[in-house]
């Protein structure tokens, strides 16, 4: 029996929606290509042309800042052994308290002591305790004798020494100082710091004719206060080369001796310096410095041997000059 064409068009149009219905499925699960699948752009949208490469997360991730070079900016401890030549300006007055006012007297002219001296080795220790904090401590020792003929007479508590005497003269000083450094302004080639401390300053002052074993001697050990200000700057890139400049400063009217308080006390350093790094941990490098410490003293003489009274009076020392230095440090 034939089918009408009718039928059999209508028989291929189900078979076929059939067909269609039952492929869904696989169609859906058919993985499709990620450029089938991109979003067409908006307008606000900026897409990279063909070839142009594609930033990722990873690429804005910082890397890890190099380490610095060894500097003294960076050292956890430094020791500077120091070769200070240096020219001395001192003078005296010691009385007694029996009513001696004493006469004013200079260490070079009067005493014939050294006005040029090679102080070795001074020393300077350096301790950091932080990224902006340091620890300074220094050392200085100048201890002079000489034995000259008086051209004047000389007061010198309780004993009266004449002009034509022959003298063994002696006027020591030793200074220690212990300083906070905090930089105030901090760099990877500068700091800017604030320097306070103490310094403890012990002086000697004797006269003796030589014909007698005994000496006429006052000394003193005292205490005071000390502000100022730091400079560091590294030059070039290597970091080797750097300059630092240092003052210090004080003027009290109290200076608190070991026996008694002095009415007045005055202390001043400048210090300027260029060292080069010639390996990791040593550096070498000359620089100036000028000191000067001045205190009146009322104390106890303190020496065996040497005259048992209160004295009064006023002792001034100042030392200038260059210095070349050797420097340890990690």
């Amino acid at each position: 029996m034939s089918v009408p064409v009718t039928t059999r068009a209508l028989g291929w149009l189900v078979a076929g929606s059939l067909c269609v219905f039952l492929a869904q499925p696989a169609c859906a699960e058919r993985v499709v290509p990620a450029a089938a699948t991109a979003v067409a752009p908006t307008d606000n949208t900026i897409w990279p042309l063909p070839g142009t490469p594609v930033e990722t997360p990873r690429d804005h991730l910082e890397e890890p800042a190099p380490a610095l070079p060894p500097s003294v900016l960076t050292d956890q401890f430094g020791m500077r052994v120091i070769g200070w030549s240096g020219s001395f300006t001192s003078s005296g007055q010691v009385g007694s308290s029996a009513g001696n006012a004493g006469t004013v007297f200079s260490g070079e002219d009067d005493l014939g002591l050294q006005s040029k001296k090679m102080l070795f080795p001074a020393l300077e220790l350096s301790f950091r305790l932080g990224e902006r904090q340091r620890i300074l401590l220094e050392y200085l020792d100048a201890d002079r004798v000489s034995t000259v003929t008086l051209h004047r007479d000389i007061n010198y508590l309780n004993k009266v020494f004449h002009n034509g005497d022959r003298l063994q003269g002696e006027l020591n000083w030793r200074v220690f100082s212990g300083s906070f450094l905090l930089d105030i302004l901090h760099g990877k080639r500068y700091a800017a710091s604030f320097l306070a401390g103490i310094q403890v300053e012990q002086a000697l002052s004797a006269m003796q004719l030589d014909a007698l074993s005994s000496r006429s001697a006052v000394s003193a050990t005292g205490v005071m206060p000390v502000v100022g200000l730091e400079g560091t700057w590294l030059m070039g890139d290597n970091s080797r080369w750097s300059v630092i400049a240092r003052g210090k400063y004080f003027n009290t009217q109290r200076v608190y001796f070991v026996y008694k308080p002095s009415q007045f006390g005055a202390t001043r350093e400048l210090h300027l310096d260029v060292q080069y790094r010639f390996a990791n941990n040593m550096s070498a490098g000359i620089g100036y410095t000028n000191f000067r410490v001045s205190s009146q003293v009322e104390t106890k003489v303190a020496i065996p041997g040497a005259d048992q009274l209160n004295s009064t009076g006023q002792l001034q020392f100042a030392v200038a000059g260059p210095e070349a230095f050797f420097r340890v440090s990690f």
